[in-house]
C-alpha cells in the first residue's frame, strides 16, 4: 500500500458554502472532494506541495467525491510510481504529480525517529 501523507475529511459544495459565510474563514472552493486537514511533514504530499485546506478532487483520473474515495484511490497508488492528484485550491485548481512510498517504510522510519532523537530526512 502507498503512503501519501494527508489526513482528510469529506466536503460538499453546501459545507463549503456554509464555511465561506464566515468572513474570517479561509475561503474553500465549493466542490465535492476530500478536504486536507493535515499534511505530514516530509511526506510525499508535503514534498510535492499539497497544502492544508486543499481539496482533493481527482486521483489518477478517478473523481473524488468524499474522504472514502480519496482514501481508497490514494491507497491504490503504486509505491515508487508517479501518481497524479488534482486539488482545488482557493479559486483555482492544481495538478500535483508525486511518488508515494510504502506505508510500512513510513512506519519503520517513524519508529526509528522515536528511538533516536536525530533528524531523519526522507526523499521519495
Amino acid at each position: 500500500h502507498a503512503f501519501f501523507g494527508v489526513d482528510v475529511t469529506s466536503i460538499t459544495p453546501d459545507n463549503a458554502k456554509i464555511h465561506n459565510e464566515d468572513p474570517n474563514a479561509y475561503r474553500l472552493p465549493e466542490v465535492h472532494g476530500a478536504l486536507v486537514l493535515r499534511v505530514v511533514p516530509g511526506s510525499p504530499a508535503d514534498v510535492s506541495g499539497v497544502r492544508r485546506n486543499d481539496i482533493i478532487v481527482e486521483v489518477n483520473n478517478a473523481p473524488i467525491r468524499n474522504s472514502d474515495d480519496a482514501d481508497f484511490n490514494l491507497d491504490q497508488c503504486r509505491p515508487g510510481k508517479a501518481s497524479c492528484v488534482k486539488v482545488a485550491r482557493g479559486e483555482s485548481g492544481k495538478i500535483i504529480t508525486l511518488e508515494t512510498f510504502p506505508k510500512d517504510l513510513y512506519a519503520m522510519i517513524e519508529e526509528k525517529k522515536r528511538m533516536q532523537p536525530s533528524v531523519v530526512v526522507i526523499k521519495p
